[in-house]
C-alpha cells in the first residue's frame, strides 16, 4: 500500500584486511608528521643560530668602527689643537716683538729658538770646545754656527783670531770658529748637556787637535776656572742667565746699555731687545762677590738697597732706547760655598720692572677720566 524506499540500507562493516591495512599505513603518517616538525624545529635553531653569530660579529664590527671613528676624531682635534696653539704662540711672537724694518716678512725663514735648541741636542751631540782668552772657541760646521748663533750661544770669530788656539773638529771639520762667553758655556755644559770643554796646557796642544780626552775638564773643574778667569760676579751672572733662559729669554751682555743683560725673543738681527737688566745681590750672595768700597756705593750696597743715582741713569737711558728696565735681585744662603757649582740650586732670582713717572701722562690719563 505504501511505496517502498529508493534508499539503499548501509552496507555494515565488516573486518578488511586490505581496509585494516591502509588504517596501519595511516598511523604512520602522523608519527612522521610529529618527527618532521621537530627536526624542523631544530633546523630553524640551528639556522637562527648561525644567523645570530654574524649578526654579533655585525655589532662587533661597528663598534670597532665607531671606537676607530672616535679615535681619529680625538687625533685630529688633538692635532687641530696643537696647530692652533703653535699659530698662536706664532701670532704672539709676531705682535710681541719689536721686528726690526724689514724683518717679520723674512723671520718665518728662520726657526725658532726652542727648535733649534732642540736641534743642538738631539742632532750635533757632544761639542768640543777649547777655554782660551777668557772663553770657549769652537771649531763648527755651519750648520752648527748658524744654530748656535740663532740660539745667542755664541758669536761668529773673525778670520785668524783663532790662531795659536788648539781647536777639535766638530763633524765634517772646521768651517767656522765660534766664541761662546762662559755663562753661556756652562749652560750648554750643564743644562743642556752638549758641550765638554778642553783646557789649553803648554806642549800638550797637539792632545787637544787629536781629541784624546787628557785635557777634558768636567763641571766643576770648568766651575772654578771660569770663575778664576771671570771675576767673583761669574757666579751671579751665570745664574741670571740660566734663569732667563729657562723661562725662553736669550740673553746678551747689555755693556752697550750699561746693564748686566739684555733680552730678546728672537735673534738680534731679527727683533730689538726688550729689556734691559741689571744684578742686585742680597746680603749673602755679596759675600764672594768684590765690591767697590766708595763711600756712597758701600753704604747702600750694604744697607741692600741698589744705588738709585745708577738705577735713574739706567731707568732713563732705557726710556730713550725703547726698551723696559728690569732688576733682577739674586738672593742666596749666606755663607754658600760658590767654589762648588752645585751652589746654583741654592740661587734663585726674582725680577723687578722699573718705570719712569711721568707727571704730564698720568694727569692727561686722570683729565680724560674726569
Amino acid at each position: 500500500m505504501f511505496p517502498s524506499s529508493s534508499r539503499k540500507p548501509r552496507a555494515r562493516a565488516t573486518s578488511d584486511p586490505s581496509s585494516a591495512s591502509s588504517s596501519s599505513d595511516s598511523e604512520p603518517e602522523v608519527e612522521n608528521a610529529t618527527s618532521y616538525d621537530a627536526a624542523r624545529a631544530e633546523s630553524h635553531r640551528e639556522r637562527f643560530r648561525l644567523q645570530g653569530k654574524p649578526g654579533y660579529e655585525r655589532v662587533l664590527d661597528a663598534l670597532r668602527r665607531e671606537q676607530t671613528s672616535l679615535r681619529e676624531t680625538r687625533q685630529y682635534l688633538f692635532g687641530r689643537l696643537l696647530n692652533l696653539q703653535l699659530e698662536e704662540a706664532v701670532l704672539r711672537d709676531h705682535l710681541n716683538s719689536a721686528w726690526k724694518r724689514g724683518k717679520r716678512r723674512i723671520a718665518h725663514k728662520h726657526a725658532r729658538p726652542k727648535t733649534l735648541i732642540d736641534e743642538l741636542v738631539r742632532e750635533h751631540g757632544v761639542i768640543h770646545g777649547t777655554h782660551a782668552r777668557g772663553q770657549v772657541w769652537i771649531g763648527a760646521t755651519r750648520r752648527l754656527a748658524y744654530v748656535l748663533e740663532q740660539t745667542c750661544l755664541g758669536r761668529r770669530a773673525r778670520a785668524g783670531t783663532e790662531r795659536g788656539i788648539p781647536l777639535r773638529p766638530n763633524g765634517s771639520g772646521i768651517e767656522l770658529v765660534i766664541r761662546m762667553c762662559c755663562e753661556d758655556a756652562y749652560y750648554v755644559a750643564s743644562v743642556l748637556g752638549c758641550l765638554c770643554v778642553s783646557e789649553v796646557i803648554e806642549g800638550r796642544e797637539m792632545e787637544v787637535k787629536l781629541g784624546l780626552g787628557t785635557c777634558d775638564m768636567d763641571l766643576g773643574t770648568l766651575w772654578r776656572r771660569f770663575r778664576r778667569d771671570c771675576g767673583h760676579a761669574f757666579a751671579m751672572k751665570c745664574a741670571a742667565t740660566m734663569h732667563f733662559r729657562m723661562l725662553g729669554w736669550l740673553p746678551r751682555s747689555g755693556l752697550q746699555y750699561g746693564a748686566d743683560l739684555v733680552l730678546y725673543q728672537r735673534h738680534p738681527a731679527l727683533v730689538h731687545s726688550d729689556f734691559v737688566v741689571t744684578l742686585v745681590p742680597d746680603v749673602g750672595a755679596r759675600q764672594s762677590f768684590v765690591l767697590d768700597t766708595s763711600a756712597n756705593r758701600a753704604v747702600a750696597l750694604d744697607a741692600g738697597w741698589p744705588d738709585w743715582p745708577d738705577v735713574q741713569a739706567t731707568s732713563r737711558l732705557a726710556v730713550q732706547v725703547n726698551k723696559k728696565f728690569l732688576q733682577a735681585h739674586v738672593s742666596a744662603p749666606k755663607n754658600l760655598n760658590w767654589d762648588d757649582p752645585s751652589c746654583l740650586s741654592h740661587v734663585w732670582v726674582n725680577e723687578i720692572s722699573i718705570s719712569r713717572f711721568r707727571s704730564n701722562r698720568n694727569i692727561e690719563s686722570y683729565a680724560e677720566v674726569e
